[in-house]
């Protein structure tokens, strides 16, 4: 499995959450590693409603990493 099927599967909300959220178009296929971080944690933010502690877990990383890369990317928690 590639990289962005891992993401995808991972960050995917279901139908009733992804009716509560804003599209967000996939993004193009060259864009640099860094960019796809960003976009999977902007995505399991908004998958999970803001929910700092269940992204982390999503994402397999810990709080504060998470909150590291947030202010890194300069997303907003819900983002």
């Amino acid at each position: 499995m590639d990289f962005v099927e891992e993401l995808n599967k991972h960050t995917q909300p279901d139908e009733a959450q992804q009716a509560k959220l804003p599209h967000l178009a996939s993004p193009p296929r060259n864009i640099t590693l860094e960019d796809w971080e960003k976009y999977g944690i902007q995505t399991t933010l908004q998958a999970c409603a803001g929910n700092i502690s269940l992204a982390a877990k999503k994402l397999g990383i810990t709080r504060t990493t998470l909150y590291k890369k947030i202010d890194r990317f300069g997303l907003d928690k819900i983002d």
